[in-house]
């Protein structure tokens, strides 16, 4: 099988020093259209929407095998169909036993 290659954050840029994985996720995608849930390891999609530019929806899961899950589901069934294609679709870690972050 195959390794599944995560991109790993564990700072957003801005001067204050998130404690929940959730507002971590809110500081680095900004434009998102949505993020749901509260863990750690997050799916995440570049899509067009009504809107010019490109947005991100983000789904955010407690295990790396549910994001792995939504991220396949994701690129097998090309999502809206608004989006930027399947290498726009990327698995992100935030690195929260870096920052003693909590899932809130």
């Amino acid at each position: 099988m195959q390794e599944t290659e995560y991109t790993i954050y564990s700072r957003c840029g801005c001067p204050v020093n998130h404690r929940a994985a959730r507002a971590l996720a809110r500081c680095i995608w900004r434009k998102a259209l949505y993020i749901r849930g509260a863990w750690r390891f997050a799916s995440v999609s570049t899509c067009l929407e009504s809107r010019p530019g490109k947005y991100s929806k983000i789904q955010l899961f407690e295990t790396p095998e549910e994001a792995e899950r939504h991220h396949t589901g994701i690129n097998s069934s090309g999502c809206s169909g608004n989006c930027h294609g399947p290498g726009k679709h990327r698995l992100v870690e935030l690195a929260t036993e870096l920052l003693g972050l909590i899932p809130v």
